[in-house]
């Protein structure tokens, strides 16, 4: 919508929406509310002269990726025995489709019973504490 803020004054404001496909309404509506906590952030983030190398939307959400790739695959999780969780997830993932392991928290079907035997480490790490 600040592509008809920027324009408003070479081609009017209905022509814009025209073109774009959207009722004039939406931009007035638009102006109208206060902005979302989302925009807030995004607009201190992205326009203070004091906080982070960040000029652009786009450069704030490649750190949000980037950050959210180091959560994933990076970071160390002690429950886990301090591997990235990706990482357990591949290899616990793989202990299942090749049958060394059934399911965390699936029952025997024989005996009902959800405790297996085996199932307290996968490649020396501990499920202790892990959920489905």
């Amino acid at each position: 919508m600040t592509y008809i803020d920027t324009h408003r004054e070479s081609f009017g404001v209905e022509p814009i929406c025209e073109f774009l496909e959207i009722a004039p309404s939406t931009n007035y509506a638009r102006k109208s509310r206060p902005p979302c906590a989302r925009a807030i952030r995004d607009g201190e983030l992205i326009y203070n002269e004091h906080f982070g190398p960040w000029r652009t939307v786009e450069d704030v959400e490649l750190a949000t990726l980037s950050w959210v790739h180091w959560w994933n695959h990076e970071r160390l999780l002690e429950p886990i025995g301090y591997v990235p969780p990706a990482e357990f997830e591949a290899s616990l993932r793989e202990a299942i489709e090749n049958g060394a392991l059934s399911s965390p928290g699936s029952p025997d079907l024989e005996t009902g019973d959800t405790d297996h035997p085996g199932n307290e480490t996968l490649g020396g790490h501990t499920l202790a504490g892990v959920s489905s």
